[in-house]
């Protein structure tokens, strides 16, 4: 109760309710920005631009809300409505029931006993969504915990039809030398033509979990060490908040020179780069995202990291709390400014 009421006066700017959930129920949220007609993902300048090439308002531990009754939640409001307000990145880790069953399968944050949703339920809500706003493309980062991806490929059903395999996906030697993604991404408007507008990626790999071998991993299941890289994400205050890319990206192939000065330029530009822009503190807590949520703040370090990484656009910025702040009107507005050479679209 102490922090339903301690969060919901900063996410309110005042003790409006009596309690954090009367909240949920009733806040007035800021609508998505306004998209454009025929545009991708809100903007017609998106529409010849590729997943490596606009940046994605995301949440982190995104199943994680109040509004679904987790204790200690990183966001108020749920999946549906970060949705329907303009988040276009989920970040989710997947737990199995318990020790010994697989299904069904859980997203919660370690310790289920905090709250904990059906994956395949959520992702129906997923699926519907896309079925409604058919010229938006979303991606998700998985952290799966479980032993065998039969049972994910199954919770993940109602997402299959919308999800694109990139072509470097199933390169068994890729993999094995865990090479970075070489081949081109397709434009927005060529993954709404086709419908296959869901990226997956996947920070426990598929194929390294089950023997090397691609016998019985999913095509979508895209290896997160393969495809992306990140920027640090052990943040105690907003001013440690940098552009570095993470060690652990930096394990096969990819650190932070490559960007300036790789020989293969193919091995940066078509990865995708993520930044993390919340405080690691015991707790999520929403005073913290009053400081690093701020508008300003989020486009200083989207322009500061495209500078640092030689003009490399921000995948995705992630935050906690995704509701204070204006993050998609913030990454709608960097989207927009960013036109391709060349382009007219502005």
């Amino acid at each position: 109760l102490v922090f339903e009421n301690v969060s919901f006066t900063a996410l309110a700017g005042g003790p409006r309710f009596q309690t954090g959930r009367e909240l949920v129920s009733s806040a007035e949220l800021t609508p998505a920005p306004q998209g454009e007609p025929g545009g991708c993902n809100g903007l017609v300048v998106n529409c010849r631009k590729t997943v490596v090439q606009i940046t994605l308002p995301s949440t982190h531990n995104s199943f994680s809300s109040l509004q679904d009754s987790f204790v200690l939640p990183n966001h108020y409001f749920n999946i549906k409505r970060q949705l329907d307000h303009g988040i276009r990145g989920l970040l989710l880790d997947i737990y199995p029931h318990n020790s010994t069953v697989e299904t069904p399968l859980r997203l919660c944050h370690g310790m289920c006993v905090l709250g904990a949703l059906t994956l395949r339920e959520e992702m129906q809500i997923v699926a519907d969504w896309l079925a409604a706003n058919p010229r938006e493309v979303i991606m998700l980062v998985n952290e799966y915990y479980g032993e065998t991806f039969s049972a994910l490929e199954a919770a993940m059903e109602p997402l299959v039809p919308y999800m694109y395999v990139h072509p470097d996906s199933q390169n068994e030697t890729m993999r094995i030398q865990r090479l970075a993604v070489r081949s081109p991404w397709p434009t927005l408007q060529e993954m709404i033509d086709t419908n296959k507008r869901v990226v997956v990626i996947d920070q426990h790999d598929c194929y390294t979990t089950n023997n090397n071998s691609f016998d019985g991993c999913p095509a979508w299941d895209h290896n997160f060490f393969q495809f992306t890289a990140e920027n640090n994400y052990a943040w105690q205050t907003s001013e440690m908040l940098n552009c570095t890319i993470s060690a652990r990206s930096s394990k096969f192939e990819f650190i932070s020179e490559d960007i300036l000065n790789s020989s293969d330029l193919s091995a940066v530009q078509n990865r995708l780069i993520f930044v993390n822009h919340f405080l690691s503190i015991p707790v999520p807590f929403p005073l913290t995202a009053l400081e690093v949520n701020k508008d300003d703040l989020m486009r200083e370090v989207l322009d500061n990291c495209t500078a640092e990484w030689s003009g490399h656009i921000p995948s995705m910025i992630a935050v906690d709390f995704w509701s204070i702040g204006n993050i998609a009107h913030v990454t709608h507005d960097y989207n927009r400014d960013h036109s391709l050479p060349g382009s007219t679209d502005r």
